[in-house]
């Protein structure tokens, strides 16, 4: 997992070709104007841009893994809690769904508050919580979607 600032990103271009994707495209693109939906670069990797959306509560969350990709989380407006826990500390709740590419797992990880202009990278050994508050709350960001090498 890496969590840090969106001027950062340029930072782990280094992590492979399609890492380095996105960090231009984030730096050459205006985030913020981009509509709703789905957006494909090169490569496999899309991004899929959230309208406003309302935050559950962290009781709520559940957390997910995914094989097939890796997220990057970026919070365009808004901020929310993720959860994070390493997947081997977790216990799986479903069976994987190759189809949609999920695993929902239960347990107990961290709890990171991720701001306005933050970034999050889960990779596969990643479990997520995504979409959760201590209180709800008005989110727009955008989860870039990296397929693993």
């Amino acid at each position: 997992m890496i969590f840090d600032t969106l001027k950062n990103l340029e930072l782990y271009a280094g992590l492979g070709e399609n890492f380095k994707q996105v960090a231009e495209y984030v730096k050459n693109n205006d985030l913020r104007s981009l509509e709703t939906g789905r957006h494909d670069l090169e490569n496999g990797v899309y991004m899929n841009v959230s309208d406003f959306y309302t935050t559950k509560l962290v009781e709520e969350g559940k957390y997910e893994a995914h094989r097939k990709y890796t997220d990057i989380q970026i919070i365009l407006e808004g901020n929310e809690i993720m959860g994070y826990a390493h997947i081997d500390t977790l216990t799986a709740e479903t069976e994987y769904h190759d189809a949609d590419d999920y695993l929902l797992l239960q347990g107990e990880g961290s709890l990171l508050k991720v701001a306005k202009d933050n970034f999050v990278v889960f990779f596969p050994e990643d479990a997520h919580m995504p979409g959760v508050s201590e209180k709800p709350g008005q989110v727009k960001k955008i989860v870039v979607k990296v397929p693993v090498a």
